[in-house]
């Protein structure tokens, strides 16, 4: 009887066991601008939070981040990471909440205020789906806003 499996009456199969939600290894972003630093994140799947902190290093680049490059971390886990907002003192502003508004309105919204805003879509629509840094946080006129939408 070729390609036939038998099991004997009273046995089982092993039981697959689960471990848990799928680890991801947390690529190295720090250097780079912020929106690339976000893709990155993403297409690793991660999830990148933005705080922003006065720097040597050049305004928009990433300077540190928690977990570390190389570390393992569940997938959709966020990392922090810190952009620098230069050694100028620069106008604070809180960042609005443009979620679930079309882009072009969006855009118009934060680029009135002095933020640059720069998009990765993540569909085919134009509704803004989340943003980064979140809404409510306090950063430095003329920085980077990323919008995800789709």
């Amino acid at each position: 009887q070729t390609g036939e499996t038998t099991e004997r009456p009273g046995t089982t199969a092993p039981t697959p066991t689960t471990t848990g939600p799928a680890q991801v290894a947390v690529p190295n972003v720090v250097g780079l601008a912020q929106t690339p630093a976000l893709r990155r994140l993403r297409a690793a799947g991660l999830k990148g939070v933005v705080a922003y902190r006065t720097s040597t290093q050049p305004r928009g680049r990433v300077i540190e981040q928690r977990p570390a490059a190389g570390s393992r971390a569940n997938r959709n886990a966020v990392v922090r990471l810190v952009v620098s907002i230069g050694q100028g003192a620069a106008e604070e502003l809180e960042v609005p909440d443009v979620r679930d508004q079309d882009e072009v309105s969006a855009r118009q919204t934060l680029e009135d205020l002095g933020f640059r805003v720069e998009i990765i879509r993540t569909g085919d629509g134009d509704t803004v789906e989340d943003q980064q840094p979140a809404p409510g946080v306090t950063s430095a006129s003329g920085m980077v806003v990323t919008l995800f939408g789709g």
